[in-house]
């Protein structure tokens, strides 16, 4: 199971890389970019990801002998916004795990949707329209143009469920998602201690 788990973390930190390599092109190529230290969407308690996406938090807080107490952060706030968002008053916050956060907070902004035509919608934070409005509605049009290639959320969802099945399926709210690779790695780590 250690062996799994591991593969796990690879995959999906492997995953995580191409999305970044994505995103930052598709970021240079319309000159989007969040304003400084804003936090808006990561305030939302809607945020989702599947356990799969959590798993290399999972076993980096248990590494650090802090997967207990995230565990109980997270079963206390499974409606709220991430426990992992400091938030510094208004729209503005920062992520504490930035190097592991999940596949949505890596995509959001920089990626989309496609309609029932198939054409590409860009599905950005709308804090982003207000910081940049001409730099937004541009990034819109060279998307629906198809002049920028655009990231597409479920392009990257199939990619890191394909990782790991077991851990795939539908996205649930996002501390439940920790709660849920906490318990499996928590799980493991007490059988192979003889615990």
């Amino acid at each position: 199971m250690a062996d799994r788990l591991h593969s796990t973390r690879r995959g999906i930190l492997a995953v995580f890389q191409e999305m970044d390599d994505a995103t930052a092109r598709f970021a240079a190529a319309t000159g989007l970019r969040c304003p400084d230290g804003c936090g808006a969407c990561c305030q939302n308690p809607a945020v989702s990801a599947t356990p799969a996406e959590m798993t290399p938090l999972a076993l980096d807080l248990l590494a650090r002998g802090e997967a207990e107490h995230a565990l109980e952060r997270a079963r206390a706030a499974e409606n709220a916004w991430c426990i992992f968002h400091h938030h510094h008053g208004g729209d503005a916050g920062r992520c504490s795990i930035y190097a592991v956060r999940p596949g949505v907070c890596r995509l959001f902004g920089f990626a989309g949707t496609r309609d029932k035509r198939g054409d590409p919608e860009l599905a950005a934070c709308w804090r982003l329209g207000e910081y940049r409005r001409d730099v937004m509605e541009r990034a819109q049009d060279d998307v629906a143009a198809g002049r920028v290639p655009m990231p597409v959320f479920a392009d990257w969802r199939r990619r890191l469920d394909q990782v790991d099945p077991s851990l795939s399926g539908p996205p649930v709210q996002i501390n439940r998602a920790l709660r849920l690779a906490l318990e499996r790695v928590l799980t493991h780590a007490a059988y192979a201690s003889g615990g």
